[in-house]
């Protein structure tokens, strides 16, 4: 859920562009703010003190690979809706 809204942070920039084609470094501010969300998320996860607390713990293999297929599902389709909303205009 963390790594798919931070690739929405990054998606909704732009209403037209996929983020691919933005200066990652043009918002300093999203960029620091995702960074601590994921040293945070990162922390609840692994640090063992965080994580016995919170009752968490790292998820399997196939878990980070979900994990990480939804940065690519996520902006894949925005950029599939703006690539779709440019073509009906």
């Amino acid at each position: 859920m963390v790594l798919a809204q931070t690739a929405n942070a990054f998606a909704c920039r732009s209403a037209a562009v996929p983020p691919w084609r933005l200066d990652w470094w043009s918002n300093r501010l999203l960029v620091g703010a995702v960074s601590i969300e994921l040293l945070v998320a990162t922390a609840a996860l692994i640090a063992p003190p965080l994580a016995a607390v919170l009752g968490h713990e790292p998820p399997p293999a196939v878990g980070w690979a979900v994990a990480a297929g939804s940065i690519a599902a996520v902006l894949g389709a925005d950029a599939l809706w703006k690539a779709a909303r440019r073509g009906h205009r």
